[in-house]
């Protein structure tokens, strides 16, 4: 049988690191492409000798990345808050993610897996399926929704295109990043004892990164059934508040509650990927917990040595 070669665009990110290597012991080839901010990250990549490394910018990627790839897998995305800089998010989250969807295509990729957010639904209350049509808020959700039509759209029987609206990620990675929601209160709780909760009353869908990447890996393995198909990622179950979240991982005495405004608070509703595809989550809130406080317990111990 041939070995399928992927190619992961932004490989060296938060999910990307943890999910080439696991796409490798999956018995694939992997390429992965990414500007690689972190030098440490890049290290530790080119220890794994079943990895092709391309370091470049998204806005230069040519189709010369995507000769002789069976599967695209696209993670590039700014996330983070530019302070205004909406050029910057317009160049890479759309016009560089479309060129990517068009080369892909083009090239002759049979498969091409878009990780979107669910934060297209940000400030919608109510079931937020995937047959609901989403109004979002910010310049980053609407280039999100405008991206997923617009791959969808480009499906074809030679071209399977399926989008991914991952719930917000937490848990250990290579390539940390501690804004995201949980992994930020359970550092923050690690370094105060303690907890501060601006927006107790706000809720969100949550997702560990090894129950992201077992997803990705799930639609590989599912071509035809999710080809065409836009799935929300994540669990009825790990819709959470986060009052309930910062109780999980302080107790309710080290916690500190305010109830302002959150516009964008949202939850989602992820049955459809359980019914299509059988997935389900493995990896709860109480593992993220002490998986990331084993980590900063130990990097304490490390650096004390």
């Amino acid at each position: 049988m041939k070995r399928l070669r992927i190619l992961v665009v932004g490989g060296g990110g938060y999910i990307g690191t943890l999910l080439v290597t696991e796409l490798i012991k999956n018995k694939f080839h992997v390429r992965c492409f990414d500007r690689f901010s972190s030098s440490e990250t890049l290290s530790r990549l080119k220890l794994n000798k079943d990895l092709e490394i391309i370091v470049g910018k998204i806005q230069d990627i040519d189709s010369e990345k995507f000769l002789d790839i069976d599967i695209v897998i696209d993670l590039i995305a700014i996330t983070k808050d530019l302070n205004g800089n909406e050029n910057e998010i317009i160049q890479i989250n759309r016009n560089a993610r479309m060129k990517i969807i068009e080369m892909s295509k083009k090239k002759g990729a049979s498969q091409y897996i878009r990780i979107s957010s669910s934060n297209v639904y940000a400030g919608s209350i109510g079931i937020n399926n995937e047959k609901q049509i989403p109004s979002p808020k910010t310049l980053y959700s609407k280039i999100n929704l405008e991206l997923d039509k617009y791959a969808i759209s480009l499906n074809d029987e030679k071209f399977g295109v399926t989008i991914l609206r991952l719930a917000s990620i937490f848990g250990d990675s290579p390539r940390m990043r501690w804004d995201q929601s949980i992994n930020n209160m359970i550092k923050e709780f690690y370094i105060n004892g303690k907890i501060n909760v601006k927006s107790k009353s706000s809720k969100r869908p949550f997702l560990h990164i090894k129950d992201a990447i077992r997803a990705i890996i799930l639609v590989i393995q599912s071509k035809k059934e999710s080809a065409g198909e836009i799935f929300n990622v994540g669990s009825n179950d790990m819709n959470y508040s986060m009052e309930e979240v910062a109780n999980e991982i302080g107790g309710k005495e080290n916690v500190t509650l305010h109830d302002s405004k959150d516009e964008n608070s949202f939850t989602m509703d992820c049955i459809k990927i359980k019914n299509k595809l059988g997935f389900e989550k493995k990896y709860d809130l109480g593992y993220g917990i002490n998986e990331i406080s084993n980590k900063l317990k130990q990097e304490k111990t490390n650096s004390l040595s």
